[in-house]
């Protein structure tokens, strides 16, 4: 069947796919009964409502948040938001989207842990922040 507004193939649905006006499969059930009377009544050729926006992938909040952390100044902080974006992406079946960016947040957290770890753990630091406090 053939929409009687726009000319596009309509398969049998009730409404047309592209301008939303009823077609001739819907006869009489697409009189005023099944519109409610609030509903304004679109003029002809015009589709009586917006088309629904097409569901995509978003990007995870937090894997972006995991990035930019690692990045400027806490490593630590972004490893753990890296993790919880990619378990969070790895739960929404596709929905969500940002791997990559969880995963780099991982990685330069880590690093940067590891780093920050090190420079901890060496005397060479203390040494220097005794002689910086202390004004030996």
């Amino acid at each position: 069947m053939f929409c009687s507004s726009c000319g596009a193939q309509t398969n049998g649905a009730s409404f047309c796919p592209n301008c939303g006006s009823p077609t001739n499969a819907a006869g009489a059930q697409s009189s005023n009964a099944q519109v409610p009377p609030v509903q304004p009544v679109a003029p002809q050729g015009q589709p009586m409502y917006a088309q629904p926006p097409v569901a995509g992938q978003s990007t995870n909040g937090l894997a972006i948040a995991a990035l930019v952390t690692s990045l400027v100044c806490c490593g630590p902080i972004g490893l753990v938001l890296g993790l919880v974006a990619l378990s969070q992406i790895n739960a929404s079946q596709g929905r969500q989207g940002g791997k990559g960016l969880a995963i780099a947040g991982i990685a330069i957290g880590a690093v940067t842990t590891l780093v920050g770890v090190v420079l901890l753990m060496s005397p060479e630091f203390w040494y220097g922040f005794e002689q910086g406090f202390y004004g030996y």
